[in-house]
């Protein structure tokens, strides 16, 4: 996946993705971005500017990546989480429900579903081998650019943790 965003950002590059609960609207899509790009602007690593950017894609996901060559760690993603989290306020958007498996529906929209949900899809053939599914587990852009974020249910950890 192409992200202009992310172009000036190394392969090595953390990344985070974040899921939401249902799409951001375009009008809140503007307003999450001047967030991002005020934590960005401003972002540290042990005393040190991380070199960063977010994207929102699919009106579904935020992916917030950053370089340091010290590394990213401690209050420096506890500030990013702070302001994923703070979203839920702002705008009613919970970045942070785990329960939630994202895939591409039938009517190529992005889908969120339960766990339960999911595999109900899996047990009755709705949801196969080919289902567009969306990897909120990748930790660097190497990955993302690898085109492993939207990907297919075979190619996935999704195959291996709702096997049918």
């Amino acid at each position: 996946m192409n992200i202009p965003q992310f172009e000036h950002l190394p392969d090595n590059a953390q990344l985070w993705v974040y899921g939401f609960d249902r799409n951001i609207d375009p009008e809140v899509s503007v307003r999450m971005a001047a967030d991002l790009e005020a934590f960005v602007a401003s972002w540290k690593s042990h005393g040190e500017p991380v070199t960063g950017a977010a994207a929102i894609v699919q009106e579904r996901f935020v992916l917030l990546a950053g370089h340091c060559d010290a590394g990213i760690g401690g209050c420096s993603i506890d500030g990013s989480v702070a302001v994923i989290r703070s979203f839920a306020d702002k705008y009613g958007l919970d970045g942070f429900n785990r329960e939630l498996v994202f895939y591409r529906g039938d009517d190529n929209s992005v889908q969120a579903v339960t766990r339960a949900q999911f595999q109900r899809g899996v047990d009755d053939g709705t949801i196969g081998v080919s289902t567009v599914v969306f990897d909120l587990t990748l930790t660097n852009l190497r990955a993302l650019r690898e085109g492993r974020f939207e990907t297919t249910f075979a190619d996935c950890w999704h195959a291996r943790a709702f096997a049918a």
